[in-house]
């Protein structure tokens, strides 16, 4: 958020705080939102002297100095709306302004989490908005990898290369991207994408299934490669957990590295390889078009070949 949008913010919430709470109810919420804060030591008048409400609405709000803790403690505010605290019922004084201005920001809030999440409608961003660093979540995983990549880098033009692979990166974000995915991180001749939510393993196989079938399309149409040079895929897919962070690139999780095994040691040149795991939350129409390969570290394997 803009400094000057986030201090107009402020101005806004102390405003709205001390107009709808008294100064008990106010510590009563700021505690809510950290368990640490003391009203009477952070303002440095101890216990034996009443607080204004303004001074103490002040204090509040900058004590939830970042944007990041700002934001929690508003949206307790709004969780808090209706219960009883010292000796009332929580009640704010339309809260609608702010909520307008962070929605400017593209900053929403979702009332059955109770908390603030980012729009992805114009920046789509690696935690969709409501990832928290630090905290495990089940996902699904896709590895990609992009066949013979090294003897395509030894027999073609160095700008050619990159410019196709540039174009390639750009084309299978596109398409997974579309389904409300992500790259995770992406290393020039493969990487990992990441789906969120229930429907997360068939929305994965069918991205995975849209890029094999649109692939000949991009060789034909945006490929730089020498002509016997095609770019092919291998894509290994498993749903299991991630414990998110904010750089992706340092996401380390045991699902992730076995999604990565699944592709190198079952995926062929065009082809899915998929867990049981994953392929078990698959509609039937989509499920049928795998068959059984194999087996890794217990787990079936399943495989789509593209035609």
């Amino acid at each position: 958020m803009a400094a000057d949008n986030l201090k107009d913010v402020r101005r806004m919430a102390k405003e709205f705080l001390w107009k709808s709470l008294n100064t008990d109810q106010m510590n009563y919420v700021a505690r809510e939102a950290d368990r640490r804060f003391d009203l009477g030591q952070v303002s440095g008048f101890g216990h034996s002297i009443v607080v204004t409400r303004q001074v103490a609405a002040d204090v509040i709000i900058d004590y939830f100095a970042s944007e990041e803790q700002f934001l929690h403690f508003f949206a307790t505010c709004l969780f808090m709306e209706g219960k009883n605290a010292s000796g009332g019922v929580i009640a704010f004084i339309s809260p609608d302004p702010i909520i307008k201005k962070l929605k400017e920001r593209q900053w929403l809030y979702d009332p059955r989490a109770g908390r603030f999440f980012k729009s992805q409608s114009q920046t789509r961003t690696s935690d969709w908005g409501f990832l928290q660093a630090g905290q495990e979540y089940a996902l699904t995983f896709g590895s990609i990898d992009i066949v013979g990549s090294s003897a395509l880098a030894r027999t073609n033009v160095p700008v050619d290369v990159e410019s196709t692979l540039t174009r390639l990166r750009a084309f299978i974000q596109e398409q997974i991207e579309s389904r409300n995915g992500r790259i995770w991180y992406w290393h020039g001749d493969g990487g990992v994408m990441a789906f969120h939510g229930s429907d997360g393993p068939a929305r994965s196989v069918t991205t995975a299934v849209a890029i094999l079938s649109y692939l000949p399309l991009f060789n034909v149409t945006q490929n730089e490669l020498r002509p016997e040079n095609d770019v092919a895929l291998r894509i290994g897919i498993h749903s299991g957990l991630a414990t998110y962070q904010t750089d992706t690139e340092k996401i380390l999780s045991p699902d992730i590295r076995f999604t990565e095994e699944i592709e190198k040691s079952f995926a062929e040149s065009n082809s899915i390889a998929i867990t049981e795991r994953a392929a078990n939350s698959l509609p039937p129409e989509v499920r049928r078009v795998f068959s059984m390969s194999g087996e890794l570290a217990g787990n079936k394997i399943l495989i789509y070949r593209s035609i």
